[in-house]
């Protein structure tokens, strides 16, 4: 929208713009989709082609850039974040109480006063409240960096993904089988953090998508 808004910006520009913003929103035919009851999932396929997230913690190093968390990090580009809706069947479970204090997608870091874009939502909570899994799965990895600070990812089924990151405390160990609801950690400010809250996001295909809506979900 500043782009859009700049007095020196050439026609063939500003459409180019509005292509790409259409894109993000419009990414795919049909909503991508997760069968609570189909383990690999039901994913879109055109979901795969979007560009991994240039994620500021740990991506370059990893192989695997959709295990790496963005742990609050501010991104200078939304490549990686999909606006597109997301269906789950199974209803999810609200990782701690709280209410939102940073939401998903363009906003300024509370930490560095940047704007960018945020690919997952702040949950500001009490330090050792609990942190619970959103749906069952897999504890794939369980790691800790100076932005995410100490995190857990969870596998849902292929390649959805849940991540829960500035705990304090880590209660499951990798590999581990949890359950919808479990307590797998507890909030925390570890990482770059302002205070005690919960980052958590929700990948498919290695793109971020707006857990909120799914928090949500009836």
């Amino acid at each position: 929208y500043a782009k859009l808004m700049a007095p020196d910006m050439e026609w063939a520009e500003i459409f180019a713009q509005i292509g790409n913003a259409a894109r993000s929103v419009f990414a795919a035919e049909d909503f991508p989709k997760i069968s609570a009851d189909n383990e690999s999932g039901t994913e879109n396929p055109s979901a795969g082609e979007e560009s991994p997230t240039e994620n500021a913690n740990a991506a370059a190093s990893s192989a695997d850039p959709s295990s790496a968390p963005i742990g609050g990090a501010t991104l200078p580009k939304p490549e990686g974040l999909s606006f597109a809706p997301l269906w789950v069947s199974a209803k999810a479970v609200r990782p701690a109480r709280g209410n939102i204090s940073s939401g998903f997608g363009l906003r300024v870091n509370p930490v560095t006063g940047e704007l960018g874009w945020h690919g997952g939502i702040d949950i500001a909570a009490p330090e050792g409240a609990e942190i619970l899994a959103a749906y069952a799965g897999t504890v794939e990895k369980i790691s800790a960096d100076a932005i995410s600070g100490s995190y857990v990812l969870l596998n849902h089924g292929g390649s959805f993904r849940t991540f829960y990151c500035h705990a304090s405390k880590i209660l499951v160990s990798e590999g581990e089988t949890v359950t919808a609801g479990q307590q797998i950690a507890l909030v925390g400010s570890t990482g770059q953090a302002t205070g005690p809250h919960l980052h958590v996001e929700l990948r498919l295909n290695g793109l971020c998508y707006d857990p909120s809506a799914l928090l949500n979900q009836p």
